[in-house]
Order: C-alpha cells, then sequence, then structure tokens
C-alpha cells in the first residue's frame, strides 16, 4: 500500500511543494549570509517563509490522510480498480483487481497495463494508452475489450478510464458476459 500511496499524483504535488519551500528558504539563507537584506530583496520575512512551510505542511498531512482513507477504501472493495501511470506502468492494484483477474499485487506492480491483454492486442491497447497520456486522444472513456486471467483464460471485460494526460489514469475494469 506505501508503494502505491507515493505514486498517486498528491504525493508529487507534495514533494513539489515541499522542495519549493526548502529553495526558497534556503534563497533566503544564502542571501542572509552574503550581506544581502532578505527583507528588501525579496520583500518577505523568514517568520513569513516559516509560517508558509507550516501551512504547506498542515496541507499535506491532509492530503496524505486523505490518500490514506481512498487506499483503505480500495483494499476493502471490490472494485477492479488499476492505476496506471504515464508510461503504462500498474502503481495501483486493487484487492477487487486481485479478485477479477486472479494476479495478485506483487505480480503487476511495475507492469505494462498491455501485461493484462492478450497477446496479440498488447501493443495495441499500450499505443492507445500512450496516445491518450499525451493528450491525443480523449482520456475518459468506456471501451469493452478481452483481458487475461492469470490462468491464461480471454476475459471479457468493460474498462472505464479516468485521467489526466501527463499525470496518471485510473481504469476500473468490470467483467461482462460476451
Amino acid at each position: 500500500m506505501t508503494c502505491e500511496k507515493h505514486k498517486l499524483s498528491d504525493w508529487l504535488e507534495r514533494k513539489l511543494l515541499v522542495i519549493l519551500a526548502a529553495a526558497v528558504l534556503f534563497m533566503m539563507i544564502v542571501l542572509a549570509a552574503t550581506g544581502v537584506v532578505v527583507q528588501q530583496q525579496l520583500r518577505v520575512t523568514p517568520s513569513e517563509v516559516l509560517a508558509e512551510v507550516e501551512q504547506i505542511q498542515k496541507k499535506l498531512a491532509q492530503k496524505e490522510t486523505e490518500a490514506e482513507v481512498v487506499l483503505a477504501a480500495l483494499e476493502k472493495s471490490e472494485a477492479a480498480v488499476v492505476g496506471i501511470d504515464t508510461t503504462g506502468k500498474i502503481i495501483l492494484w486493487s484487492r477487487g483487481a486481485t479478485l477479477l483477474f486472479g494476479f495478485t499485487r506483487e505480480d503487476t506492480i511495475g507492469y505494462g497495463v498491455g501485461s493484462l491483454m492478450p497477446v496479440g492486442a498488447r501493443e495495441k491497447h499500450q499505443v492507445a494508452f500512450s496516445r491518450a497520456m499525451v493528450g491525443e486522444i480523449p482520456v475518459q472513456n468506456t471501451i469493452s475489450c478481452t483481458a487475461m486471467h492469470a490462468s491464461g483464460k480471454e476475459l471479457p471485460v468493460q474498462i472505464s478510464v479516468w485521467g489526466v494526460p501527463g499525470s496518471m489514469a485510473i481504469a476500473v475494469f468490470n467483467a461482462t458476459t460476451k
């Protein structure tokens, strides 16, 4: 669960905010050490920066708590939810996905989402996903296709995909009948 949480876009936002705050603080320290009056140059005091850093830390803690709640809900749910990064690699695998596909989280995290498709369709799915992640085609859509169960049997599914180009996508798989 920890690996999945760190792959969420909120995690990246949180880390970037901390890095930005640290860079500003570092810049202020360097300027102060070289004799430049920080308040006049940046029009901000070190205490204001520290207060902003504290606000950011509070927001990050709230986002982390929210992410933990979402991940806990996914773990209890029977919905087959798969998180996919911009390269098409699986970064989130719900308990429902294990029930539907027969693969464990350890079997799938870090592998391409195309590996869930029959061998002959993997490249087509990977190309479509790559095009969606760079904004060439809509990410939000629902398709019916055939996936692969861990047993090697084909599995008719409907996939609903939501995502943000350049960020990540979430796919919800539902078993269907042909």
